[in-house]
């Protein structure tokens, strides 16, 4: 990565962050959303959206002042805008000022607010609705013109402010592209030595469809990039000076559906205490797997270097597999900048040798991506058939690009028809254990993410097995029946347990022993257990969805049988662990358990003193004869963003309303019964 790439992420930095709410936690459903942005640009939109979805979580949270001061740069920003008054309603509603409340609203109709109406439903807002002055706050449909459809010329599509609109379902940008006749000038031109030749001989007969139609979206300024040759196929999206001066068009593609196959790259990286990969950060941010999947069923992929996510610890910089999960929304490639123009170049000919009667009903269905999924990882060498394809070799976290067959990915592309289309796979998780009272962190259960393509856990809690009840499922062009296949694809296959729950193995139960993920390579630690399923219609496999676990590879656990004895998780010299999902914690818990296996309580070390606590997670205030709690008091466990900017878990005794007493069955019951104590008591 060059300097010029260091400041374009850090400006980057600053507006995805922002972007990076847009599909963060959920409002309440009453929360309705001004949807239409009148008096912010367009290119805007997308960071105002986040910053108006972060600024409402921040007035249901209670966090006011902060919550104003982004109100006041937001009216700063945009003085025309309505959206900051509709805010400011919301924010003077949560401290019951009632004037207040009603001149925001005020305002921000006279500002052109759309429809007002569904604001004053929501519940802050109720104590005010019956007020006579805003009984007039008539809706506004304004007419707003549809954008111009870009007209592809010279192999480009610039994006300008005319072009684009803000799709209030989806919360993203639209941009469609309009292509002219086909020009049988044009050739396929890439750098893929005889399959080049090849596909132009297909293109010509019409038994391939060429990359005519196709779209290539560079998000790095031209720092990695496919040459643009004249008389080319492809089309280039180029941004205009308005979308570059918002920054829509650096980095991983938050904002923009393009409505055409699309496939680009950002050989970009995060610098800094939270440094990491692009692929990494969207699977890290609020909301980012789920963006993923909607650009997946939209028939849009990217490609990522995994730059020091992926590099083996013989390397100096080398931390192993550091990625959370694996999901089939995008291609990651092995090293840095350059390394993904050969992926670039694989997915540009899997396009192009499609028939065009397939590539055309793969684009209505939305199953472009998926298609180029299985098509790729057939195509690297040493996949021969179902049975490679099928094994851990042809799904490794990330690709050396220049492992791929040009020639093998035009036969397999060739080689789909209208009545062998692969069906795109999908995974449910229908029964989990419930939250771990051992997480330690009162904001945070095991969950991810969840998504149809791809499902996501970390081991937070105690224990040593985990299970899970999962359901593939699937959707394409076959009416024939489904079967599914499951398959380890990382971890120690002897603490893996799948068992199949019916017949077309659809639905079956996963068991994960806490050894499971120690069955990888010294030299790329992997601490993760990937499962991936296979819908397999009769004529063709779908490309892979995947179950992941991470583990906390940071900590030092002691288990004796199948009982975790004690988790130290301050320990030195530990692995990496990212700083986005596992917490800091300074102590070592030590636990114990009753005469049926059951915790009965642990003590906990810290700075060299011992902190005991009950079975209930209450820390103890006193004991009995026999050495059980007798009185608790509950603890908070607060998840902060520490200096570092590592989250750090800060333990709190709640207040005095949250002391109990305990009463137990009989002399030999270990875990008791918290009763609330009396004020006073």
């Amino acid at each position: 990565m060059t300097v010029h790439d260091r400041r374009m992420i850090r400006v980057f930095l600053g507006t995805v962050v922002l972007a990076a709410i847009v599909l963060g936690g959920a409002l309440t459903a009453s929360a309705t959303q001004i949807r239409s942005y009148p008096g912010v640009p367009i290119f805007d939109v997308p960071t105002v959206h986040a910053a108006e979805q972060r600024i409402r979580q921040e007035i249901m949270a209670g966090l006011l002042d902060r919550a104003t001061r982004e109100i006041d740069g937001l009216e700063a920003r945009y003085p025309n805008a309505p959206l900051p008054f509709v805010l400011r309603a919301l924010l003077a509603a949560r401290q019951n000022r009632n004037q207040a409340v009603v001149a925001a609203m005020l305002e921000a109709h006279a500002r052109g607010a759309a429809n007002l109406g569904p604001l004053l439903e929501d519940t802050t807002m109720a104590p005010f609705v019956q007020d006579p002055r805003l009984a007039d706050l008539r809706p506004r449909y304004p007419t707003v013109p549809a954008p111009d459809a870009i007209i592809v010329r010279h192999a480009e599509a610039v994006v300008l402010p005319r072009n684009a609109a803000w799709d209030e379902d989806r919360n993203q940008l639209v941009t469609r592209l309009i292509f002219p006749q086909r020009a049988s000038a044009r050739r396929f031109r890439g750098q893929a030595g005889s399959a080049t030749r090849r596909l132009n001989r297909l293109i010509a007969t019409g038994h391939a469809a060429g990359s005519y139609g196709d779209a290539y979206d560079n998000r790095d300024r031209l720092h990695s990039t496919l040459p643009r040759q004249p008389d080319q196929q492809l089309t280039h999206i180029v941004y205009g000076s308005e979308a570059v001066a918002a920054s829509v068009d650096y980095g991983p593609n938050l904002a923009f559906d393009f409505g055409v196959p699309t496939f680009g790259n950002s050989s970009t990286a995060h610098m800094g205490p939270l440094w990491r990969s692009q692929a990494r950060f969207l699977l890290t941010m609020p909301g980012g797997p789920e963006r993923l999947w909607q650009q997946y069923t939209s028939n849009h992929i990217y490609v990522f270097p995994e730059h020091r996510d992926h590099d083996p610890s013989s390397d100096k910089s080398g931390h192993g597999d550091v990625f959370p999960a694996q999901t089939p929304y995008m291609l990651v490639s092995q090293g840095s900048s350059g390394s993904d123009r050969p992926i670039l170049m694989a997915i540009q000919v899997a396009l192009a040798a499609l028939r065009p009667e397939v590539k055309s009903r793969l684009i209505s269905r939305g199953l472009i991506a998926p298609t180029v999924q299985m098509l790729f990882r057939r195509a690297q060498m040493g996949i021969e058939g179902d049975a490679d394809y099928l094994s851990p070799e042809a799904h490794p976290t990330v690709f050396d690009g220049r492992r791929t067959d040009y020639e093998r990915l035009v036969d397999l592309a060739q080689a789909i028809t209208l009545d062998k289309i692969p069906p795109r796979a999908g995974l449910k998780v229908m029964r989990e254990k419930p939250k771990d009272r051992l997480i330690f962190a009162d904001a945070m259960d095991e969950r991810l993410f969840d998504t149809p393509g791809a499902v996501a856990r970390a081991w937070r809690g105690g224990g040593t097995t985990r299970s899970y009840e999962l359901l593939a499922t699937a959707d394409g062009l076959s009416s024939g029946a489904v079967k599914f296949h499951w398959r380890i694809i990382r971890g120690n296959p002897e603490a893996i347990r799948i068992a199949p729950q019916t017949g077309d193995d659809a639905r079956v139960r996963l068991e994960i022993d806490h050894a499971a993920w120690r069955g990888g390579s010294a030299d790329l630690r992997t601490p993760r257990v990937d499962i991936a399923v296979f819908a397999d219609n009769g004529a063709a496999l779908s490309a892979p969805v995947f179950f992941s676990l991470l583990f906390p590879a940071h900590q030092a656990r002691e288990v004796v049988g199948d009982r975790l004895v004690a988790v130290q998780h301050a320990v030195s010299d530990a692995p990496y662990s990212d700083p986005q999902i596992w917490p800091d914690r300074d102590w070592t818990d030590r636990f114990d358990y009753d005469a049926s296996g059951r915790v009965s309580g642990w003590v906990r070390v810290r700075e060299g003193q011992e902190t005991r606590f009950s079975a209930h997670g209450y820390r103890v205030l006193t004991t009995d004869a026999k050495g059980r709690p007798e009185t608790a008091q509950k603890v908070r466990y607060q998840v902060k963003r520490a200096n570092s900017n590592r989250l750090a878990v800060s333990e709190r005794a709640h207040p005095r309303r949250y002391r109990y007493r305990y009463r137990y069955r009989d002399e030999a019951d270990r875990i008791g019964l918290p009763i609330p104590m009396r004020t006073g008591e």
